[in-house]
């Protein structure tokens, strides 16, 4: 096979690895070479960037370090490289990945605290077109407490469906992302869950204040001002 210009002879087929985070990400789509040949006909250049070094299980990590510091030092001349354990990248992934999650937790947080407010003044501006309503149905016998469901009930049906709305718009994304750039996606139900309980929270909460206030209007005055 040809890799640019330069013939190349397969020896040998590899097992499948997966796909990984790291440089190459997918190692199932690579090809090895000798890092010599890879250097004066691929690349062009005479020396390596990376070396990979696997030691022995219950071998002392930091000790290990030290040893191949001392060996590439004395037969490089000078320390311009540096020595990392995998436990040290993983650990300044995870780091990454922390706060990665806090920055999307509170971008997430306050989405929802805009999206309450918004629905709270929709639900305070229903409740000052629908007096005459709320008038009447109290009137006929309805009590406090089935107005302050009423709203509540309403509220929490504008946050579930938006909610839901949103669920099937990042669904639909996500697998038109998938398709197109010929990625796996793995859709999980713990996520819409949490997403659906969290709207049904923010329907709750902005719901409260303006039910509380549609209870509180009184039957007369209301039918009065209409």
């Amino acid at each position: 096979m040809l890799i640019g210009n330069s013939p190349f002879l397969v020896l040998g087929v590899m097992e499948r690895k997966g796909v990984t985070t790291g440089p190459g990400h997918d190692r199932d789509n690579q090809i090895w070479v000798p890092y010599t040949t890879a250097s004066s006909r691929l690349f062009g250049r005479t020396y390596l960037d990376r070396i990979v070094a696997k030691t022995e299980r219950g071998a002392p990590i930091e000790a290990t370090k030290a040893s191949l510091r001392r060996i590439i030092l004395a037969r490089h001349g000078m320390e311009d490289f540096s020595v990392m354990a995998l436990a040290e990248v993983i650990k300044a992934a995870e780091k990454t990945q922390s706060t990665l999650n806090l920055l999307l937790m509170t971008i997430a947080a306050l989405a929802l605290t805009i999206a309450g407010v918004g629905v709270m003044n929709m639900m305070l501006s229903s409740v000052s077109d629908r007096v005459s309503e709320i008038g009447i149905r109290m009137a006929i016998g309805a009590s406090r407490a089935d107005i302050r469901s009423q709203f509540l009930v309403e509220s929490l049906v504008l946050c579930v469906a938006g909610g839901f709305a949103g669920a099937l718009l990042g669904l639909s994304a996500s697998a038109s992302a998938g398709s197109i750039m010929q990625l796996d996606i793995e859709f999980a139900l713990r996520p819409f869950v949490f997403a659906m309980s969290c709207a049904c929270l923010v329907g709750i909460t902005a719901g409260v204040f303006p039910a509380i206030r549609a209870s509180r209007v009184q039957p007369s005055i209301a039918i009065k001002q209409e």
